[in-house]
């Protein structure tokens, strides 16, 4: 069954058959407390009549409230009235009182006794008379009147039940059609994707409800996977081509040391060459390796003391930076914690660290600062080198992206930065400095 069928079904054939049952337990009630005002009527009589029954001349039985005047107080005006004698012989009946039977015994207490028969509500009542013999009063009224209010009331009934089925059917039909086209655009969008093609959108829904929710978290997870995928596009083509320039290098330097006979001096400054390519490429495909660890692989949180791991990271930098005559510094708040994967964010700080002394001059400072971000921090990392130019400022952060080719590196370093504070749900972000280069690590109290 199709969704628009099935919303069709709950939206309008259930709420109807929920009201026609409604409508036949209210019409069961109606038609009960109508009976029971015909009851009433005959028991009133019925107890008028039985007061001054036996007062007819020589204590015969007289019938009293067929010629009064307030007949239609005592009880139904309709209501027709027999009595019968102790043997069960009809003794007097009412003008009206045709069905009412020849012989009737009277009942074995005073209990009224009520049935409704041949289209009438019948009372049946033993009356005592005055020297103790049973005797019976037989009373009935016409069902007829209930009967009357009982149709008007279900021609009304099915009258406002059609009027609401059609209400319902206008209304349950546009708004299924809309509940529909909007969940069947949300599954062509997911058999897209599923085919593989990441360019298509959902379809727009300006709807703020759960639907229009679910369609904005399809439409940023698409958005994620087709830049996931051409961060990988670009990871592969990009390390095509730094494992090409390397391979290519020490292919020439064997070629070169393969045209003619060489000493071992010669020899050996060849393959000090071979060897630094090596390096390289060993330097390259461990980073390569980091990188896809990260991506991979899922780590427990942690809550961290940043400013400890930060300070762990300076000290694990300080030999290197006293080579380059560069002081390191630590600064900002001390009571800094974050729930976090410690070791990614140590890799991250040391990468950060590592990017600032290659380009800090002799004589400067390296900064790390601890600051507040909203509810989380930021790792914020200064250096006073030449900084980062303006064209290359949106590209520092893709994977083999180098702004120096004569500094050492792969150019994946901040890649793994960037990729460590996406995995927190934070980010990082080279801020605008007149001097130096200043990277600001963000991270979230708790990760989302």
């Amino acid at each position: 069954m199709r969704l628009q069928q099935r919303l069709m079904l709950h939206g309008v054939a259930l709420p109807l058959l929920l009201m026609a049952a409604g409508g036949v337990g209210v019409g069961l009630l109606l038609r009960a407390q109508l009976v029971a005002g015909l009851d009433n009527s005959l028991r009133a009589q019925a107890a008028a009549e039985s007061v001054s029954l036996f007062d007819g001349p020589g204590g015969t039985v007289h019938f009293h409230a067929i010629q009064s005047p307030v007949r239609a107080a005592l009880g139904s005006p309709d209501a027709a009235i027999a009595a019968y004698g102790p043997d069960g012989a009809r003794l007097a009946r009412s003008s009206t009182a045709e069905a009412a039977p020849p012989q009737l015994a009277p009942p074995p207490d005073t209990e009224p006794r009520l049935r409704s028969a041949d289209g009438q509500r019948v009372l049946v009542v033993r009356v005592p008379s005055p020297g103790g013999e049973p005797y019976a009063l037989w009373l009935a009224t016409p069902l007829a009147p209930v009967e009357a209010t009982m149709g008007l009331f279900t021609r009304l009934g099915l009258a406002g039940l059609a009027l609401v089925a059609l209400l319902l059917l206008l209304v349950q039909r546009r708004h299924a059609r809309g509940l529909a086209r909007r969940v069947e655009g949300l599954a062509r969008h997911m058999r897209r994707l599923q085919a593989g093609d990441l360019q298509a959108e959902p379809p727009p829904d300006p709807e703020r409800d759960v639907l229009g929710e679910l369609r904005a978290s399809v439409a940023r997870a698409t958005r994620r996977l087709r830049d996931a995928r051409e961060a990988q596009e670009r990871l592969v083509a990009g390390a095509a081509h730094e494992l090409r320039t390397p391979l290519a290098a020490m292919r020439a330097s064997v070629d070169v040391a393969l045209r003619r006979e060489r000493d071992a001096a010669e020899l050996r400054e060849t393959l000090e060459d071979v060897r630094e390519e090596v390096d390289r490429l060993d330097r390259m495909a461990t980073a390569l390796l980091d990188l896809a660890a990260l991506r991979a692989q899922e780590r427990a949180l942690v809550r961290t003391d940043l400013h400890d791991l930060a300070r762990e990271s300076l000290a694990r930098f300080e030999a290197d930076a006293s080579t380059r005559e560069v002081a390191l510094a630590l600064e900002g708040a001390r009571d800094a914690e974050a729930t976090v994967v410690p070791d990614l964010i140590r890799r991250a700080l040391d990468n950060l660290l590592s990017n600032a002394l290659k380009f800090a001059p002799r004589g400067s400072t390296v900064r790390v600062a601890l600051e507040r971000a909203g509810e989380g921090w930021a790792l914020v990392v200064r250096d006073e080198g030449p900084g980062v130019p303006t064209a290359e400022r949106e590209h520092v952060f893709v994977p083999f992206h180098r702004g120096r080719q004569d500094r050492p590196g792969a150019g994946l370093g901040l890649a793994l930065v960037r990729d460590v504070a996406e995995l927190h749900g934070g980010r990082v972000a080279l801020d605008e400095t007149e001097r130096g280069a200043t990277f600001r690590l963000t991270l979230p109290a708790t990760p989302a």
